[in-house]
């Protein structure tokens, strides 16, 4: 920053003085980042976090970076959906770009229904809209759901924005709305819908895309990038819905078939808790990559808490013997006190035809209280016709988070929902 000429490499010229520009924000913490230098030691607050971490972006230093990091993400799984809004105006402010992924796939992803209807939707930048709308973690009912939360925000926009700025909004986050994901009477009300009549050139491209996605996709592999990929929709298409009783269902639920009967669910009592297997029972003519959430329900209705995997792979299996390997892992996000968790862990054993591997990991930032290790015997399935293997993958919720789902559970049992959603292995 002080170098005025580098022409000579070995002596550049340098200016005697600099004058810095930051934020107020940055400036009421500058004298805790300085301190930070021959101290090696700094306090954080709510207030003072996130300033400390864009001086330590922009001056490059690192220890601090790190320290800043770990604070804010401690917060933001112990915070609520208000806080998670608050942090990704900043982060979106100053391009801080694996907060902002922490920000939504935390508490907004599991609360964006919440947040769209709440007056903060429409005050944010468009920077914070297509952060999440560009998220695959988010829970809504359907596509068409988005759709219309990003309808309402552009609607906003027009009564303060000019025209041409709010075209240049709806392209920055129109194309992160997955039509693709939408049904025929869906994309008929896009069509129809106030931005389909007003933009209709701009959605036009995108609904063109969606028609010849449904049409294609059963039969051409092109459809390869993340538009094309479903997010956790809890529409009844999208998530089967079981219901468990301990007093009824001693040994176990009967099976759900998922999937065209492609899938097989089978909750489980195990010990004091609950495994959820689910059973490929259809050969894969690809190697995939399979998300999983399962998401638990309270008494009225409401969801009290999504369980999610990590992406875990599966191989296609060939009629000719050969290994097969499955890999997979856990992500896990919590709730406030305050508010419902309604992101917690799943500890999970993976059964695969062939070799199998589990995932023993669950230290880091993302796991906030103790969970049992992963266990459960790891399966090997046989079907009927000559003896062919099939995938199991275990979802065992951990103790505490089933005595939690048990004590919201009424009269008919604790509601469960499960939704799986798979796409090819080579895919980022």
């Amino acid at each position: 920053m002080l170098i005025t000429s580098d022409r000579c490499t070995s002596c550049p010229d340098f200016q005697k003085e600099l004058e810095l520009e930051e934020s107020k924000e940055c400036q009421n913490v500058f004298a805790d980042f300085l301190r930070f230098f021959y101290c090696g030691k700094i306090t954080f607050t709510s207030e003072t976090a996130l300033p400390l971490l864009v001086l330590s972006a922009k001056y490059r230093v690192e220890a601090l970076r790190v320290a800043c990091d770990a604070f804010i993400t401690g917060m933001i799984e112990d915070g609520d959906l208000k806080s998670a809004v608050k942090w990704l105006r900043y982060a979106a402010k100053y391009q801080l770009h694996d907060l902002t992924a922490k920000c939504v796939d935390g508490a907004i992803s599991d609360n964006i229904e919440e947040l769209v209807e709440a007056p903060d939707w429409l005050s944010l930048s468009v920077s914070c809209v297509e952060a999440i709308l560009r998220s695959s973690s988010l829970l809504v009912p359907n596509e068409f759901f988005l759709f219309e939360s990003l309808q309402r925000w552009l609607m906003a926009q027009r009564k303060v924005k000019e025209t041409d700025e709010i075209t240049e909004y709806l392209r920055k986050t129109l194309q992160h709305i997955r039509f693709s994901q939408m049904h025929g009477t869906q994309l008929l009300a896009v069509e129809e819908s106030p931005i389909g009549l007003h933009y209709r050139s701009i959605v036009r491209i995108y609904l063109g895309d969606a028609y010849r996605y449904q049409i294609l996709a059963k039969e051409s592999s092109e459809f390869q990038e993340p538009q094309y990929l479903p997010r956790d929709y809890t529409d009844k298409e999208w998530c089967v819905h079981l219901y468990y009783h301990p007093n009824r269902n001693k040994r176990g639920l009967g099976s759900t078939s998922y999937g065209n009967g492609r899938w097989e669910i089978q909750p489980k009592r195990y010990y004091d808790t609950l495994n959820v297997v689910i059973i490929l029972k259809k050969p894969l003519e690809i190697d995939v990559k399979v998300y999983i959430s399962i998401l638990i329900y309270k008494r009225n209705g409401s969801i009290l808490m999504r369980l999610r995997r990590k992406a875990c792979v599966l191989r296609a299996i060939d009629t000719s013997p050969r290994s097969s390997t499955l890999g997979g892992g856990l992500v896990t996000n919590a709730g406030s006190n305050n508010t419902s968790p309604r992101s917690a862990s799943v500890s999970s054993n993976i059964a695969a035809a062939g070799n199998t591997t589990k995932d023993n990991n669950h230290s880091g930032p993302n796991h906030l209280h103790p969970h049992r290790a992963p266990h459960g015997q790891a399966n090997k399935l046989h079907g009927p016709q000559n003896g062919q293997e099939y995938y199991a993958i275990d979802n065992i919720i951990s103790d505490a988070d089933f005595q939690v789902a048990m004590s919201q559970s009424g009269p008919t049992g604790l509601k469960i929902g499960v939704i799986i959603r798979t796409w090819g292995a080579n895919i980022v």
